[in-house]
């Protein structure tokens, strides 16, 4: 989600009373409710903000033979070669779901305004290992700068801050992530509706887009690791390949 920092009073101001951001404790996603949830996302879409979501289709067993491959190689660098845990396939999923998250709505953007030339992005760090976290965000700072820079030359992105303390800015953006989520819910569960969704995703909408990430990511990940096999290979001591960020 994006918006330009002169207008995040304005937000707050027109959708603060609905997500609580004035009280003592935030809304929880279990005080969201159907209605409450639609009454969001129908404020939302007259505000001056853009949101961009990406999926993936965990069912595909491409992308599970591919995951499962990429999770096993690279805790085995994390464990032998950087002598740090190895992490859950869930933490490596969300990270590449945040990464063209990210991407997606700073190009949206882009696309919609030409004005914008700097981005101050700020992110959630549930799926970052602690010992990860300095390393991660230069990383990905450096990596969501590069493929900005090739449509954008002129964009600049400052460094990538974490959302780590209670604050009007992470409550907005929690509880807009609460309604969007629910389209992805099971379909038995009481939090399920695609009412919120299809209201912020309708095909009028110029400040929303939905990307599907799945295939593109099983080809993203086998390069990396056809990368990793090829330095492999051509290492005389195998101990001691060279390190790859996976």
């Amino acid at each position: 989600m994006g918006y330009k920092k002169s207008d995040e009073k304005i937000v707050f101001e027109k959708i603060g009373e609905l997500i609580c951001l004035n009280k003592s404790k935030p809304l929880k996603n279990a005080q969201i409710s159907t209605r409450k949830a639609i009454q969001i996302a129908e404020t939302i879409i007259h505000l001056p903000i853009y949101i961009a979501t990406v999926t993936i289709n965990l069912s595909n067993q491409s992308f599970i033979e591919t995951v499962t491959n990429y999770h096993r190689i690279s805790n085995e660098i994390r464990i032998y070669e950087r002598k740090i845990k190895g992490r859950p396939i869930a933490q490596i999923i969300h990270s590449k779901v945040l990464s063209n998250c990210l991407f997606e709505v700073i190009t949206l953007c882009l696309e919609t305004s030409s004005k914008k030339n700097e981005f101050n992005v700020f992110i959630d760090n549930w799926s970052i290992p602690t010992k990860d976290i300095s390393i991660y965000l230069k990383y990905r700072t450096k990596s969501l700068s590069r493929n900005i820079r090739r449509l954008f030359p002129n964009v600049d992105i400052k460094p990538i801050e974490l959302l780590e303390h209670d604050t009007k800015r992470k409550r907005f953006i929690d509880s807009v992530t609460s309604v969007v989520s629910r389209n992805y819910h099971d379909v038995s569960s009481d939090r399920y509706s695609t009412e919120p969704f299809d209201l912020l995703f309708s095909s009028e909408s110029i400040n929303a887009i939905n990307v599907d990430i799945t295939e593109k990511e099983i080809d993203l990940m086998n390069k990396m690791l056809n990368e990793f096999f090829k330095k492999a290979n051509k290492s005389i001591n195998p101990t001691r390949r060279r390190r790859l960020v996976l």
